[in-house]
């Protein structure tokens, strides 16, 4: 018995085919791996049944081998074939191509309408291929620009692409493959570049819009600190006008002529331009005075009789702090605005002052070394510091005394 091919091995052996038959001997040949012959063997003139459906059996147990470049057919459980081994494979198993010009395909349903629009098969066929079936709208396009083209009611003939080798299909799936990937790759670079561009625009949008709101509330604070500028003049402008209507009632009763509201802020304004001055060569004189080591200048015997004063009040209001608290009130208003003249009236009969100075005769005796006089307006009493009185060293002098008996807990004991 001649040798088993390789691809044959661990099949069971068919049985002895009928000898002098020359389909028995196609048959081991074809089990032992060798090629059929190329001639068409001829028919037998008569075929014995029972042979014939043995030969079937021995043809469907058959499977190509791997022998001489042939790839068994099927997969095994572990085959993994690549998109080139495929693309290979297909151009090995795909039939022998005709090198004879043939129509080409197209797409049966767009031909179809086509043809129902009133277009000649061999028109819609044309156009279709040249068109690379991309729609019935493109291809009637083509016919529009071909319409007068001589062979256009011929028909068409094209060449079919020949058979690549697997070498040849292996290398146009890898080109294939690297196309798409480049593609891809270039896809995924305009995406990126896309969001970039989004992402600085969005970025944009955000700044712009927070300098917006930025500038939107500087905006309204100034407008709010003018608000505010605006009330404060006109508030300040309504209490100058209330000064000014009881600064001329009292011209009025003394006889003087009254002033308007620019002649009374120009009196005001010099008044506190001399103050001012007053102040400043005061500061300057301070320096000197603590560069000799001298203590600063003070009437001592007013001092003394301020003291006095409050302590003669002390005896009588005791523990009570409200007169000597309402006194150093008066005198600061006066030392810290100096030209206000409302500061430097004191009306006697007002219940609150008498009841917290007015009916110490001490307190108002302290007031008056202080630089307060005593009159008479409208009959009543009133205590008034003229403008030329102003004496802040006196103040001084009087706050210190005031601040001496409210903190001093043995003031007028000693």
């Amino acid at each position: 018995m001649p040798e088993r091919a390789p691809h044959l091995i661990g099949v069971p052996p068919l049985p002895p085919f009928p000898a002098g038959t020359q389909a028995c001997q196609h048959a081991w040949a074809w089990r032992l791996g060798a090629k059929p012959p190329n001639r068409t063997p001829k028919p037998e003139p008569r075929i014995d049944l029972g042979f014939w459906l043995f030969a079937s059996q021995a043809c469907l147990h058959h499977q190509p081998g791997t022998h001489k470049g042939h790839k068994v057919a099927g997969r095994m459980p572990d085959d993994e074939d690549t998109p080139m081994d495929a693309a290979a494979e297909a151009a090995e198993e795909a039939p022998p191509v005709s090198d004879e010009p043939a129509p080409p395909e197209v797409n049966q349903d767009q031909l179809k309408e086509l043809t129902e629009m009133g277009f000649g098969e061999c028109r819609a066929v044309r156009a279709l291929h040249f068109t690379e079936n991309n729609g019935v709208e493109v291809a009637v396009g083509w016919l529009e620009a071909h319409e007068d083209d001589a062979d256009i009611d011929e028909p068409l003939l094209v060449k079919p692409k020949p058979k690549l080798t697997p070498e040849e299909a292996k290398a146009q799936a890898a080109a294939l493959l690297a196309s798409a990937k480049a593609k891809r790759e270039q896809e995924e670079k305009e995406r990126e570049k896309l969001r970039e561009k989004d992402r600085i625009a969005m970025g944009k949008e955000i700044q712009a819009e927070q300098r917006k709101a930025e500038s939107e509330a500087h905006r309204l604070a100034y407008e709010q600190r003018m608000r505010e500028k605006a009330e404060e003049e006109a508030a300040r402008r309504k209490i100058k006008v209330k000064l000014l209507e009881d600064k001329n009632e009292r011209r009025r009763k003394n006889g003087k002529p009254e002033l308007t509201f620019e002649e009374w802020e120009a009196e005001e304004a010099e008044k506190a331009r001399k103050a001012a001055e007053e102040k400043k060569a005061k500061q300057k004189g301070a320096p000197a005075a603590e560069a000799t080591g001298a203590p600063a200048v003070k009437p001592v015997s007013v001092a003394e009789k301020l003291r006095a004063c409050l302590v003669a009040v002390k005896k009588v209001v005791g523990d009570d702090k409200t007169c000597f608290e309402t006194l150093l009130k008066m005198l600061g208003n006066v030392a810290n605005a100096p030209g206000e003249a409302t500061f430097r009236r004191i009306r006697l009969s007002n219940a609150n002052v008498h009841a917290r100075v007015g009916q110490h005769a001490d307190a108002v005796k302290f007031l008056c070394l202080s630089g307060f006089h005593k009159a008479t307006e409208a009959g009543e009493d009133v205590l008034v510091m003229d403008d030329d009185a102003v004496d802040l060293t006196l103040l001084n002098a009087a706050g210190t005394e005031l601040n001496s008996a409210l903190t001093n807990p043995f003031f007028g004991v000693l």
